[in-house]
Formats: C-alpha cells, sequence, structure tokens
C-alpha cells in the first residue's frame, strides 16, 4: 500500500556509452542513497541508456534502454516520458525530476515546491536554464504529472536543439491560450539548493558547504527571481 505521504523522485539524463564511463554509477549511486537516507516515504525512479548496467543500486525502479545517440544533448524525451508515465501508473500526482548526476539539499524540497505551487495557483516549477518567451530549463522540474506528461512529447521533440527549447515549443503549442506564468512558478538554485555532483563527495560536506557546489557554477541562470516575478 502506497503511503498518502509518499515522494515520488524521477533522476533522469542520465547515459553510460561505453566502459570507460562506468565511473558515473559510484555519483548515481551517491545521489539515490541521499534521497534515500532523507526521505521515509520516497519511490524513486531512474530512467537512462546506454550500454547495459547492473550497478546502480537503491532505486525502486530503473528503465534502462539501449543508447540513443539522437537524445544526447537533445533532453532524452523518450526516456523521460518512459519514467513519467510509470509513475504515473504508480500513483504519482505530483513528481520531482532532476538530473540523476544532481540533487537538492534542501531537507523539504518535496514540500517547499508543493507550497510554491499552491500559493502561486501553478502547475510547474522550474529553475535555471529557463527564460519565458523561448526555453524551459528540463533539468529540474516539479509539477502535476499529467501536465508535465502532456509536454513531454517525444514525438513533437527538436532533433536540431536543446531540450529546453524542445520543451517550451510543446508548451506553447499544447496551451496556446496560456501565459507562461500562469503556469510556471520559478526559483532560483539557491533558493532551491540544487547541486551539480561531479564526483562523490560526502553528504554532510554537501550540506554544509552547498555554496561550492551549485548548479550555477556549471549553467548561468538565463533569469532571476527578481526578473520572473517583476522585482528588479
Amino acid at each position: 500500500m502506497i503511503s498518502l505521504d509518499m515522494k515520488y523522485l524521477l533522476l533522469s539524463h542520465c547515459f553510460i556509452r561505453n566502459t570507460n564511463e562506468l565511473g558515473k554509477i559510484k555519483i548515481f549511486n551517491s545521489v539515490i542513497q541521499y534521497f534515500r537516507s532523507n526521505y521515509k516515504d520516497i519511490f524513486i525512479v531512474v530512467t537512462g541508456h546506454g550500454i547495459p548496467v547492473d550497478g546502480i543500486i537503491g532505486a525502486d525502479h530503473i528503465i534502462w534502454l539501449d543508447l540513443i545517440e539522437s537524445e544526447l544533448g537533445k533532453g532524452h524525451p523518450i526516456c523521460v516520458k518512459r519514467g513519467l508515465s510509470y509513475l504515473k501508473k504508480h500513483g504519482a500526482l505530483n513528481i520531482l525530476k532532476m538530473r540523476l548526476d544532481s540533487l537538492s539539499v534542501r531537507d523539504d524540497i518535496f514540500e517547499y515546491c508543493s507550497d510554491v505551487l499552491r500559493k502561486e495557483n501553478t502547475l510547474c516549477l522550474v529553475t535555471a536554464q529557463t527564460d519565458v518567451d523561448t526555453r524551459i530549463g528540463d533539468l529540474f522540474l516539479y509539477g502535476d504529472i499529467n501536465f508535465l506528461l502532456s509536454i513531454w512529447t517525444p514525438e513533437t521533440w527538436g532533433t536540431d536543439t536543446d531540450g529546453c527549447f524542445s520543451l517550451m515549443k510543446n508548451f506553447k503549442n499544447r496551451y496556446t491560450d496560456k501565459n507562461f506564468k500562469e503556469v510556471f512558478s520559478y526559483r532560483d538554485v539557491c533558493t532551491l539548493r540544487w547541486l551539480l555532483i561531479q564526483n562523490v563527495i560526502p553528504h554532510d560536506e554537501l550540506k554544509d558547504n552547498y555554496g561550492n557546489y551549485l548548479w550555477d557554477n556549471f549553467h548561468e541562470s538565463l533569469i532571476t527571481e527578481e526578473y520572473y516575478y517583476d522585482k528588479r
């Protein structure tokens, strides 16, 4: 029986092209272990593709496909859609999705994101690599599972741009009567304490010194919270 307090997490955008990349698995497992250790009721799904691997541990379900070259750098739409569909089948209403080599060290990240959507009456929370006209950051999302499935459609995904542009295009085509800010909330990576994990690092170090590992140190945000909410 699934707990009413169950938190649903999709860890995606991972691939292993050859044996030289098997070292990624230690990072993947460290991220999974962090969430498993910090949340009692959590259902974790991992999606990825590449050579066969059997060393990813701690997830409730793993969807691992043969390498899809066309997905590399393009948002991994097939893998993500498979993960979203699986979570919906298992009762998820809202899910947190992030890249498998990243994590949030906010202790209340699920509750925080949920509260933002409730207070702002929106469907999805986004962060870095987003603007209001051309891009939706596709690496960290918290939102309504049905809404995410409606815009994460591989059949309409672009192959000549990255996933951020494709996700925005799908949103605009699907919701022609909606303004972006009616549907999406925005928070900076610092608020979310969203970190890029490039090596296996003790979890206490990540929590205590999260500013050293923020995703923005790797990918600069296109906008800030002040800009998004017209407070600049």
